[in-house]
C-alpha cells in the first residue's frame, strides 16, 4: 500500500526479535526480496532476562515482592530513603538491571527494618535479608547488566545502521569482564539476530582498524559468498570501497564523519 498509494519505494524492514516475528521476516523477504533484520536493542534485551539466573534473581524478587504487597515495611523502606522496588518484566526493558539497582540501593535499609520493632517480618523474608551473599551476587551481576545496557543504549541511537550494530554485538562477545555465562547468552542471541546483511556492512566498514573486533570466521565467508552471489559489478564495487579507491568514491565516502558529513 505505501508503495501503490504513497509512491514509497520500500527497501527494508525491521521489526522487534519476538518468534513470531522471525517468520514474518521470512515471508517478506521471499515475497518481495526485501533486507529484512530484527531488532538489536530488542534482542540484547532480551539476553538480559537469560543472563539473570533464578538462583539470584528469585530470593531477591521475593524480598522486592515483600515490600512492595506489605503497607508497613514498604512505608518504613520509604521513611528510610529506600527506593520503590522493581521487578524483572519482560516487556519493559532493562527491568532486570532496575530489579538489581534498586535492590542493592534499599539492602542496607533492609537490615535496618528487620531490627526495627515496628515491623513485623516473617522468618523466610528476615533469613534472605540477612543472607549477605544476595548482596555480593547482586552487585555482580549488575556490574555485568551495565555492560549490556551501555551497548543497548548505543544501539538505540539514531545514527546507527547495521554495521555498528555488529560491533557492538562483538564488543560484548570479546568484553574480558563479561562472565562465561553471560557471554553464551550474548552469543545465543547474536547468531539468532545478526543476518549477512549485517555481516555485508561491517566488513567494508572503512572506520574498521585493528582494534575492531574480528567477525567469526563463518559469518566472514557467508558474507563472501553473499558478494560473490551479487555478481561483478558489486564485488568490484566492495573491493574499491575497501581499497578506498578515489577513482571510483568521492573521499568523503572514507570520513570517519561521513555520517556527520550527509
Amino acid at each position: 500500500k505505501a508503495e501503490e498509494h504513497d509512491g514509497c519505494v520500500i527497501i527494508g524492514f525491521a521489526s522487534d526479535s519476538e518468534n513470531k516475528m522471525e517468520k514474518l521476516r521470512r515471508e517478506l523477504a521471499e515475497w518481495c526480496n526485501l533486507m529484512v533484520y530484527g531488532c538489536s536493542a530488542h534482542a540484547l534485551n532480551l539476553v538480559e532476562s537469560t543472563a539473570t539466573p533464578e538462583a539470584i534473581m528469585g530470593p531477591i524478587v521475593t524480598i522486592s515482592k515483600f515490600f512492595i504487597n506489605h503497607h508497613k515495611p514498604a512505608a518504613v523502606l520509604k521513611e528510610l530513603g529506600g527506593l520503590i522496588p522493581q521487578l524483572p518484566n519482560i516487556t519493559r526493558w532493562t527491568s532486570q538491571r532496575a530489579t538489581l539497582a534498586t535492590f542493592i540501593h534499599n539492602y542496607e535499609r533492609y537490615g535496618r527494618i528487620v531490627d526495627d520493632e515496628r515491623v513485623t517480618i516473617p522468618d523466610s523474608i528476615r533469613d534472605l535479608i540477612n543472607n549477605r551473599r544476595f548482596l555480593s551476587e547482586a552487585k555482580s551481576m549488575l556490574t555485568q547488566l551495565d555492560l549490556v545496557a551501555t551497548v543497548l543504549n548505543d544501539f538505540q541511537d539514531d545514527t546507527k545502521n547495521l554495521s555498528d550494530c555488529v560491533r557492538g554485538w562483538l564488543s560484548l562477545i570479546s568484553n574480558d569482564n563479561i562472565s562465561q555465562d553471560v557471554r553464551e547468552a550474548i552469543q545465543l542471541r547474536f547468531r539468532k539476530t545478526v543476518t549477512t546483511r549485517h555481516t555485508l556492512a561491517y566488513m567494508p566498514d572503512n572506520r574498521i582498524h585493528t582494534e575492531w573486533p574480528q567477525l567469526p570466521s563463518d559469518l566472514a565467508e557467508q558474507a563472501r559468498v553473499a558478494i560473490m552471489e551479487m555478481g561483478d559489478e558489486a564485488i568490484h564495487a566492495i573491493a574499491a570501497y575497501e581499497m578506498k579507491d578515489e577513482s571510483v568514491y568521492s573521499k568523503l565516502a572514507f570520513s570517519l564523519t561521513i555520517k556527520e558529513i550527509g
